[in-house]
């Protein structure tokens, strides 16, 4: 009989009073609405009151106990598994999203292979800047192995690939909003949309240290992900790479109670029947509106027009990926948060903020790194 509690934004000794404990979404087949309605009924007839003797129990259990956020629970610059979904279910969330959302973003410190390609990829050096891009990638349905399609063959290591539920679900873009249907939204950063970091080595198909049948498979998920794909030309070199796993590179937060890791082993055997969509509860009810971009001009500038093309990119965006390095500095994280550089065109500035609270991974990552003098502690 244990009780834990979870503040954003709380560490250190509290004093904690206990009146009413009720839960929702416990119930198979009940809706969100029924259940709470049955806690409110409780709590008028007062059978969701503790009694004083319980609430005396209650405080000596938590009395000098420590309430966490998603800090508090530091493992490999990630987290623990400390948020209220099951534990056996946060692989099944992982596979459901990761497979589902077919973009994201990676991070590495191996930037300049992805860009001018006069660096050796195959011996990568650990001085190069930290470097950020949005790219396509896909899953198999079997093992949640992830696989990307390259220009040129590369080792990236000390890579992470973060991505979050809101992307799968385009009618919430103009809103920022996340949620498997617009009766249930909730803001991209709020900590019940899904979002996943997954930090490891990319290699290609065919070398050291990925899967059996790599190529095969990979193409396999590519192509059925992303079908056109097939008809990227020949002459461009795109080779299959997949994303091999650190024993602790996977982080999750899908829920109020802090981020959660999921092991390479519980990930891949996942059972079928638990992968399924990461139902959010408790938000609000939006329309679905097209994205038409609030800027001006309504169409994204042409690409030759690379500064008015990047501000209107920055200035309709509204959440990225904050990318640094992770806590010890030998390897890499992202996580997901909103941003906004102007409520208006008037208002824009082309530099974005975003909201970065104490309990974030990325916040002691990029002001530790910048403290000792780094120059790049973060990349959006």
């Amino acid at each position: 009989k244990a009780l834990s509690f979870w503040g954003e934004g709380v560490e250190g000794d509290v004093s904690l009073e206990v009146k009413r404990i009720s839960a929702v979404g416990c119930k198979v087949g009940a809706s969100y609405e029924s259940e709470l309605e049955d806690a409110e009924d409780q709590a008028e007839s007062g059978s969701a009151y503790l009694t004083e003797e319980e609430t005396s129990e209650v405080a000596m259990e938590e009395h000098g106990e420590k309430a966490h956020g998603e800090k508090a629970h530091a493992n490999h610059g990630h987290g623990d598994s400390h948020n209220n979904i099951p534990k056996e279910n946060n692989a099944g969330t992982a596979r459901w999203t990761l497979h589902t959302a077919k973009w994201g973003t990676l991070t590495t410190v191996s930037g300049s292979v992805l860009t001018d390609g006069k660096h050796d990829s195959k011996n990568p050096d650990t001085s190069q800047p930290l470097f950020a891009s949005v790219v396509p990638y896909a899953t198999d349905e079997d093992n949640g192995r992830i696989f990307f399609y390259m220009m040129g063959s590369h080792h990236l290591h000390k890579s992470t690939l973060t991505v979050s539920q809101a992307s799968i679900n385009p009618m919430l873009y103009a809103v920022g909003g996340c949620g498997t249907s617009t009766s249930s939204v909730v803001d991209v950063q709020d900590p019940r949309c899904a979002k996943i970091s997954v930090s490891g080595a990319i290699h290609p198909c065919g070398t050291h240290s990925v899967g059996e049948h790599c190529d095969a498979v990979g193409s396999e998920a590519l192509f059925a992900a992303h079908p056109t794909m097939k008809d990227w030309p020949e002459d461009h070199d795109f080779i299959v790479h997949e994303l091999v796993p650190l024993d602790d590179g996977f982080w999750m937060l899908a829920n109020f109670g802090g981020g959660a890791t999921i092991t390479p082993e519980l990930y891949s055997s996942c059972e079928k029947d638990a992968i399924e969509p990461h139902s959010i509860q408790g938000g609000s009810a939006v329309v679905a509106t097209s994205f038409l971009g609030n800027g001006y001009p309504v169409n994204m500038p042409a690409w030759s027009a690379t500064a008015k093309r990047a501000r209107w990119l920055v200035h309709n965006s509204l959440w990225a990926t904050i990318s640094t390095l992770n806590e010890n500095g030998d390897g890499t994280f992202g996580n997901i948060r909103a941003i906004t550089d102007g409520a208006t065109t008037e208002l824009s500035t082309g530099l974005p903020v975003f909201n970065l609270p104490d309990v974030d991974p990325v916040y002691d990552h990029c002001t530790d790194l910048y403290r000792s003098g780094c120059s790049q502690p973060c990349y959006i």
